[in-house]
């Protein structure tokens, strides 16, 4: 085996070529998309998408089976995949596969297993990740998949959950767990995100603020209050809360106005590339996503400096170990880091569990947007309102009332409509 191009197995030995062979239908679709593309001069919007998925689909056919397979026979030949390379690649010999399961274990709880991407878990994701982890090979070896049956699969599993490694979350059916060493991580970020409070760090004099602010003349009081807040309490590291269509990149332009003309640097990132994107427009920031600043990591060249601040947008997408990624650099090079989003607008705790713990502990430090401005409807507002308090029926309730609830068939067509009205 070796490891998949996105992720999972394949056998090792039937190359690239032979999957791009296989893959025509996926090939047909970005050959015509990238004709269209061209021609137009811009993306295809999704019904064109859509139309190209059914012009480029063959038509349906009855031929036999032994024709089919000759057929496939013949073009994997064409690659070097015939007969006899077909058996030297699946014609070994099957050796039972020891198992260090320490070692195993050890190996899915480290910086790159479970919690890699999120800091809990649940049963069915420790099955997932102990098929998908590799087994720790001997030096020199190719890493492996753990090769055994569904008893053997479900019994490792539950010795994992049990193990000093893994601690247990919540008692219900399905029940959430994280690790000894995510913990730890968690810890270390709440102690380090205290000790920057109140530092002297970045601060901005009055006249910088005045001015901003009067160049920023149609801001709110509230946002007002987060651009003192955010320049002129010293804070290493400090978070903010912005509700959707607060107006989070109109007040984060403010600030970076104030900061820049005290001589700071100001950056911005975000999880996704949109969101990226956005806050660069509405502020005139230079930004980058926050996958960018992570490849950025070498002491000797990192991309901050004791005169930046960088704001990261949508801080409730920012999963644990980025955070921990982004306090490490701001904490070497003597940066400011400024979190904002809605720890109510994403319910995953994997996704940004602590961002929600440091609005909560420092509730006094967290300067908070609520009124929204982009829903001008009381309905859309009352219904938003709703349901990021989890009160998912009477935002219904109040999207029906203002005409603004659409009821289809089936999810494809769900996504169709949503594609099509956003776009």
């Amino acid at each position: 085996w070796r490891p998949g191009r996105k992720s999972g197995w394949e056998i090792n030995g039937i190359d690239n070529r032979v999957v791009r062979e296989f893959s025509t239908r996926r090939n047909e679709i970005d050959d015509a998309l990238q004709e269209l593309e061209a021609e137009i001069g811009r993306g295809a919007h999704p019904n064109e998408i859509e139309h190209v998925v059914l012009r480029t689909r063959p038509s349906k056919n009855h031929t036999p089976a032994d024709d089919l397979v000759a057929t496939w026979r013949e073009r994997a030949a064409l690659h070097g995949l015939d007969a006899d390379a077909l058996v030297a690649v699946t014609d070994h010999q099957l050796h039972e596969q020891e198992v260090d399961e320490a070692a195993m274990f050890e190996s899915l709880v480290g910086a790159d297993g479970i919690c890699a991407g999120g800091s809990v878990f649940s049963r069915s994701e420790a099955l997932a990740a102990m098929v998908n982890h590799p087994v720790p090979a001997t030096e020199g070896d190719l890493p492996q998949p753990l090769l055994c049956g569904a008893t053997r699969l479900i019994k490792l599993t539950e010795q994992f959950l049990s193990s000093p490694h893994v601690i247990a979350l919540t008692d219900t059916d399905e029940p959430l767990y994280t690790t000894v060493e995510m913990l730890s991580m968690q810890d270390h970020i709440a102690a380090r995100f205290a000790k920057g409070l109140r530092r002297g760090a970045h601060l901005v004099s009055d006249h910088h603020v005045d001015a901003a602010l009067d160049q920023h003349a149609h801001l709110t009081g509230e946002q007002r209050q987060l651009v003192t807040e955010w320049c002129q309490r010293g804070n290493r590291f400090q978070a903010a809360i912005g509700r959707a269509g607060a107006g989070k990149t109109t007040t984060v332009a403010a600030c970076a106005d104030a900061w820049t003309a005290a001589g700071y640097r100001v950056l911005g990132a975000a999880v996704k590339g949109e969101a990226t994107r956005t806050l660069a427009a509405a502020t005139g920031i230079e930004c980058e996503t926050v996958a960018w600043y992570l490849v950025h990591t070498d002491p000797q060249s990192l991309p901050l400096d004791s005169r930046t601040i960088l704001v990261v947008d949508e801080a409730s997408t920012l999963s644990d170990r980025d955070l921990d990624t982004l306090m490490d650099m701001a904490t070497t090079t003597g940066a400011s880091l400024r979190l904002i989003g809605d720890p109510a607008q994403h319910s995953a705790i994997a996704a940004g569990g602590m961002f929600r713990v440091l609005c909560e502990r420092h509730e006094h430090d967290t300067p908070e947007l609520t009124t929204t401005h982009r829903l001008q409807d009381p309905h859309d507002r009352a219904a938003a309102q709703a349901l990021r308090e989890g009160r998912v029926d009477e935002a219904f309730d109040e999207l029906a009332a203002a005409g603004h609830l659409h009821v289809v068939g089936d999810d494809l067509t769900m996504y169709r409509h949503i594609l099509g009205r956003w776009w």
